[in-house]
């Protein structure tokens, strides 16, 4: 090859190389700008602790000589978010626009924006199979030394000497929502139905003990409605509860108050804990590990939870919470009272966010001092308000630095968790999920990119516990696509990434227990295929 050449891809890669290090650099600007690896934030402006940098073998706080003295700013996040139209069967939820969007006012919200998933999520799968098949031995050698450091901080997952609870004691569930179905018209609810199922497979094959909760509403709640008999029939053999819930057809608000029907679930005082999750959100495994790290002596997170996100201080699409009648009526008190009047993108609901309050979003790159972040007036910004505000008393968890560089990225088992308590922080610990949430991550040098073995290429978020769930957005939702070819998915290490992973759990629903799922349907409108009963049970 003329020596010409030689250049040519030599400048070619490093050009490569020098994008990505670009890329990597602006998120490393916002991550420092959160941890304090550059920037201190004056005394006068923060009343509360700065997040530090270094963490000793406890994972107890080590300031750093230059920050001992220094406020850090206050942080908090959200977790991106894509919800439906009305006319879904996904309870309406705030969808998180790009930065070019103006955020949605209550006056033009009747439809969702499309959240695209980043480039590397939509690369071709033969391709990637291509070169994962290529690199199986690397990437054996790489992840099992990921899992090897992943164990380094706290391989007995002991904080302070102690081992957090996993006591069984208690109830729990999982609970989510469907609105606007219509039997008669299948595809206003059939994939996120399916959605239920594929999880609730998904968690009970790992362990879960959880219950699986349902929470429907008919579109027309005059009609007599009910589900067919497969379904119903599923739904009883897989031990998933379904509870009707009608909603007062009204020209007040409806879209809005629709979106607000999640808060209702405060009011189930018979769980202790619920995780809500949106109707086009899956588990990647057993999430049972958070609830039983918020009970018991040695409680590691606050009852309640909020996801940290991309652009907002609180995610809508999945948190965790305590039931209580009194919050629950403090809620609808707020709910009515916020559409009781305009809204105010200064005083949002109820207050304005002082100067030394100011929101984060996960990685400390979006941050703001007003109610003006996308769905501020409807479930996030209540989410949020009442968290922060209200209780005051709350867990949120962002990706835990390396404290050397950020050529690698994150650690991918660990995170650091802030807890609340009365509005003020109260600790900053990093805490080990190797043993307890899905597979650690590691980052794979050959396409410059952060991977999961066996599962999942890319994920939006790279730490616990947001790599434990996916939530499928608007044009990523798997029963608007066409499935991969079904003998593919007979094992789940087989399922490369979230997409393949649902069609894999949805299948062994469908073989199971003969829900009748038609497969030619997906991507061309949702159809049921006619089934006969199944004569037994399976174990």
């Amino acid at each position: 090859m003329p020596k010409t050449h030689h250049y040519t891809v030599i400048v070619a890669v490093l050009l490569l190389a020098l994008g990505s290090l670009q890329k990597s650099s602006r998120l490393s600007d916002g991550i420092a700008n959160i941890y304090g690896y550059t920037e201190v934030v004056p005394e006068t402006t923060n009343q509360y602790e700065a997040i530090p940098t270094k963490l000793d073998s406890d994972g107890e706080v080590v300031p750093q000589s230059s920050q001992s003295e220094a406020d850090g700013t206050y942080l908090d996040s959200d977790m991106e978010d894509a919800r439906e139209t009305s006319q879904s069967a996904a309870i309406p939820d705030s969808d998180e626009h790009s930065d070019e969007d103006e955020v949605a006012s209550p006056a033009n919200h009747s439809e969702a924006n499309v959240t695209e998933l980043d480039s590397d999520e939509d690369s071709d799968e033969d391709s990637d199979e291509d070169s994962d098949e290529g690199s199986d031995e690397e990437v054996a050698s790489e992840t099992s030394q990921s899992e090897v450091n992943a164990t380094e901080l706290d391989s007995d997952m002991e904080v302070a000497g102690e081992k957090m609870s996993q006591s069984s004691e208690g109830s729990f569930a999982y609970v989510y929502l469907l609105g606007g179905v219509d039997p008669d018209k299948p595809k206003t609810y059939l994939g996120f139905l399916y959605n239920v199922f594929a999880s609730t497979f998904i968690l009970r094959d790992d362990g879960s003990k959880a219950d699986v909760v349902v929470y429907l509403q008919w579109k027309d709640p005059d009609k007599n409605n009910t589900l067919r008999e497969s379904e119903n029939r599923v739904l009883k053999e897989m031990n998933i509860t379904l509870k009707i819930r009608s909603l007062s057809k009204t020209n007040d608000h409806f879209f809005e108050r629709l979106m607000m029907e999640k808060f209702n679930l405060w009011n189930m005082t018979e769980y202790e804990r619920i995780m809500y999750l949106d109707a086009d959100v899956m588990p990647l495994c057993n999430l049972d590990y958070i609830f039983h790290s918020s009970k018991g002596p040695n409680a590691f997170i606050k009852p309640n939870m909020i996801f940290p996100g991309i652009r907002v201080p609180a995610n809508g699409g999945a948190f965790l919470l305590e039931p209580s009648t009194k919050d629950y009526e403090r809620l609808q008190f707020l709910i009515d009272q916020r559409f009781n009047q305009s809204w105010d993108k200064i005083r949002g609901w109820g207050r304005a966010i002082e100067p030394n309050e100011t929101w984060f979003n996960f990685d400390g790159t979006t941050k703001g001092n007003n109610w003006d972040f996308y769905a501020a007036h409807v479930d996030q910004g209540l989410l949020w308000h009442w968290m922060r505000y209200e209780i005051g008393n709350f867990t949120a968890p962002y990706p835990y630095p390396d404290g050397k560089d950020f050529k690698n990225g994150f650690n991918r088992s660990h995170a650091v968790i802030q807890n609340w308590s009365g509005g003020k922080l109260e600790s900053t610990k990093s805490f080990n999920f190797s043993q307890y949430s899905c597979l650690p991550r590691h980052w794979e040098k050959k396409n410059l990119r952060f991977v999961q073995r066996p599962w999942f290429k890319t994920s939006l978020y790279w730490y616990p516990f947001h790599s434990d769930i996916i939530h499928f957005m608007e044009k990523t939702k798997p029963w608007l696509i066409e499935p991969p070819p079904l003998e593919k998915l007979f094992d789940r290490s087989k399922a490369r990434d979230g997409t393949r992973y649902w069609f894999y759990a949805l299948k062994e629903v469908d073989r199971l227990y003969n829900l009748g799922v038609d497969w030619s349907s997906f991507g061309k409108g949702m159809k049921v295929a006619h089934t006969k009963p199944r004569t037994k049970n399976v174990t």
